[in-house]
């Protein structure tokens, strides 16, 4: 079916969408060297969780650029985000929240240099997700400076959010809902743009990670063989958590993912600490979980103290390991129906650009207003591999496609929020 099509003879709160649409695909198609030109000079920005504001000071430069031309507010809030209000809500509407999250999962000092090879560009984070936040700033650049008569009867406010990858808990997201964006004007929809072309998630997994924490006295390895060791604790600790069982439905996951502790080989360990993730489809089972996992700590805890005896070659008391349990991350879940009528629009446009679609269930930044009640929905529009490695890569010839999906994607949005918000 043509692109074209789409949208075609759709007049809706006094917008013709279809006109919209086909003139932001020929005016991104005529740009599609500024894009790709974008993706690297962004990509090339680092922007580790946590230590995002270079890029989010970069992206807010650039909507500047564009709000000068098309008005709106541009501002990096609190938390970190970029943020541009291209239109605010008319009395007693509501607003489009349109969104890409700025960080990568490579640490400090990574080197980041986009080379291309056989026509795809290969970058770390490239693809998750230097090249949706590019994709945002020339959809806000499309708004401001194609002069197209975009007046819809709601807010559209762009955000580059911090803090989505690992412990970054969603944390932009969190605060752009809860004291941002959300807290001054009610939102109708969230579009989250993530993932690989096809991607449509609108089922968040909930999750929690545990910090576990033993300490012991430490000691020599000869010297004070038999006092106890924060590494055996940890040891006999994971051994019982892998030894639980979990749930057929709802789908519920653990793992202990990081595993560090000591300072030689011939030193008993002081210190040893894990890193633990549970995640479930349910948040009652992700509660469950947590217990069980909590519960075999105390006991392996317990054993170890049980079982403890004083140094043998010091002859000092019997000395104990203490444990620590820490929540370092709680990503809250939510799901929208199969039948969801935004998420049927997002199919919708995902048919007339001949996408296949993957409906996964999965923990995106859409788990923040999913949770809330807020319809909200991550897609993914450009084609991609390894990503969270440093091979990873990004192909040029989805880029322009994307942000022409991705432009559909918000008339589509922006038509369900005029019928429905």
């Amino acid at each position: 079916m043509s692109k074209g099509m789409l949208f075609a003879g759709s007049l809706v709160g006094g917008i013709d969408y279809g006109s919209i649409y086909q003139e932001g695909l020929s005016w991104l198609a005529d740009r599609e060297q500024n894009l790709l030109a974008l993706v690297k000079e962004i990509s090339e920005i680092p922007a580790p969780t946590f230590a995002e504001a270079s890029r989010a000071e970069h992206v807010a430069d650039l909507w500047e650029k564009a709000a000068a031309a098309g008005g709106g507010q541009v501002y990096i809030d609190e938390c970190g985000n970029a943020i541009y209000v291209w239109r605010e809500p008319p009395p007693g509407k509501p607003v489009l929240l349109v969104t890409a999250h700025l960080d990568t999962v490579f640490p400090p000092g990574t080197p980041i240099k986009v080379k291309h090879s056989h026509g795809r560009l290969f970058a770390p984070g490239i693809q998750d997700n230097s090249v949706k936040v590019a994709i945002l700033v020339e959809l806000a650049n499309l708004f401001c400076r194609s002069g197209l008569s975009f007046q819809p009867d709601h807010g559209l406010v762009f955000a580059a959010n911090v803090g989505e990858e690992g412990l970054g808990d969603l944390r932009g997201m969190k605060y752009i809902i809860n004291e941002g964006i959300g807290k001054k004007w009610p939102i109708a929809a969230a579009l989250i743009f993530d993932g690989d072309a096809g991607l449509v998630c609108y089922k968040g997994t909930a999750s929690r990670r545990l910090q576990v924490t033993y300490k012991g006295p430490g000691g020599h390895s000869w010297g004070d063989f038999g006092k106890p060791s924060a590494i055996e604790g940890l040891g006999r600790a994971i051994a019982g958590i892998y030894s639980l069982s979990v749930p057929r439905e709802p789908r519920t996951t653990y793992n202990v993912g990081v595993v560090k502790g000591g300072v030689s080989v011939n030193s008993i360990a002081a210190e040893a600490e894990m890193l633990i993730d549970i995640r479930s489809e349910d948040p009652a089972a992700l509660a469950v979980m947590e217990e069980k996992i909590r519960n075999e700590l105390d006991l392996s805890l317990h054993r170890e103290k049980a079982a403890g005896a004083g140094g043998t070659g010091s002859g000092a008391p019997q000395e104990t390991l203490q444990m620590n349990v820490a929540v370092v991350g709680d990503r809250p879940g939510g799901r929208m129906p199969d039948d969801h009528s935004l998420v049927q629009a997002v199919r919708e446009v995902a048919e007339h650009h001949r996408i296949k679609t993957k409906m996964l269930t999965a923990s995106t930044d859409a788990n923040v207003p999913l949770s809330q009640g807020i319809p909200a929905v991550t897609v993914g529009v450009t084609a991609g591999g390894r990503i969270h490695t440093l091979e990873e890569y990004l192909e040029e010839d989805s880029v322009l496609p994307g942000a022409q999906y991705a432009l559909a994607l918000v008339l589509a949005c922006s038509r369900w929020v005029v019928v429905n918000g």
